[in-house]
């Protein structure tokens, strides 16, 4: 059976259930990168006054040589610690929503499994809910990925804030413009790491979400045997989820297969009501078709998710939807679909 639109709203509501756990996580990131960087923010404050003072007596160093004086250390130790504190609290922070989220999996799969059948078959539909211990061991393998790549973000970081040392005194601006700057890269090195941290945080929890969703789906194989990729059709949506909205995958496929961060929902799809047993017609889905979605929308917001030149390789046929999205292995992290950039949608254009 496909979605109906109470499937519909049910996902709409349970999409903006999950954003908000996402956002409440990252929102109290911000705040506890932005303590961490309040305290940093003084010992590269005091190393920028003595930059002008060397400056100022004649003795202002090569950019290498100022990166080893004493308070220059101390700004790169008091900011690696700052990172290591930041960078734990991320970690269990995001590990603390993991079985929240995961926990509530079961129930919301069997209210979407029970709004695609017929009303006859809803009380009488057996719905196996998976064993707690299968659902601990996905916050265990999530927790450990989320260590994996949180660990390196206080190298990252540390290292970019060493490196606007080195350019305050290289580029051979004034003294003090140039301390001045040294202190804005410094913190730009420290919301670097934030940024990374926020993206790790929503892929993460996400992430967990669909694999809980994907041991729900694969407990119930008499009433589910498929799932469709569900997006959310507005100009914040990239090109390639509007692509692969509506596409069919078995139950048994992990997915979606978003891009880092991607909001993307995993919709189940129930047998048809006769395979269920119930000699009835169903009503067609509900899910909108993506293109039909996006030809009815206002031009500036065509726009907004395409951009010029991919919208008029859309419309001129040198580029198809089939086009839009493509599959990318990244190091460390699973693969996922993407845009494909406009370059490439013109290099595989057909040659006239």
């Amino acid at each position: 059976m496909a979605a109906t639109a109470t499937t519909l709203r049910l996902l709409d509501s349970l999409r903006i259930q999950l954003a908000h756990t996402v956002d409440t996580t990252t929102d109290d990131l911000v705040r506890a990168w932005a303590r961490s960087w309040t305290v940093v923010a003084r010992e590269w404050q005091a190393l920028a006054a003595e930059i002008e003072r060397l400056a100022d007596a004649g003795e202002l160093p090569t950019g290498r040589q100022l990166a080893r004086i004493d308070r220059a250390v101390r700004a790169l130790d008091v900011a690696r610690a700052g990172l290591d504190e930041a960078v734990q609290y991320t970690g269990a922070r995001i590990t603390n929503e993991l079985e929240g989220v995961t926990s509530r999996v079961a129930a919301d799969s069997e209210v979407l499994i029970q709004s695609q059948l017929p009303d006859q078959a809803r009380l009488s539909a057996v719905f196996n809910r998976v064993d707690p211990e299968a659902v601990k061991a996905i916050v265990e393998r999530s927790t450990q990925q989320i260590t994996a790549v949180t660990a390196p973000l206080t190298a990252s970081a540390t290292e970019a804030m060493k490196n606007s040392i080195v350019r305050a005194v290289t580029l051979g601006d004034n003294p003090r413009e140039a301390a001045r700057r040294m202190v804005a890269q410094a913190q730009d090195g420290f919301a670097g790491g934030l940024t990374r941290a926020m993206t790790i945080a929503r892929t993460e929890i996400l992430d967990a979400h669909r694999a809980a969703s994907l041991a729900q789906d694969k407990a119930n194989p008499d009433l589910v045997d498929r799932w469709q990729w569900a997006a959310q059709l507005g100009p914040r949506t990239c090109p390639s989820c509007w692509s692969l909205h509506g596409t069919v995958y078995p139950a048994t496929d992990p997915g979606p297969l978003d891009h880092q961060a991607g909001r993307c929902s995993r919709a189940p799809v129930t047998k048809s009501w006769r395979e269920l047993g119930f000699d009835i017609d169903e009503p067609p889905s509900a899910i909108p078709d993506a293109r039909t979605a996006f030809r009815a929308m206002p031009e500036g917001d065509q726009l907004a998710v395409m951009g010029p030149t991919r919208l008029r390789m859309l419309r001129d046929g040198t580029a198809s939807w089939d086009d839009l999205s493509v599959r990318r292995s990244t190091e460390g992290w699973r693969d996922s679909y993407h845009a494909r950039s406009v370059t490439d949608l013109q290099a595989r254009a057909p040659k006239e």
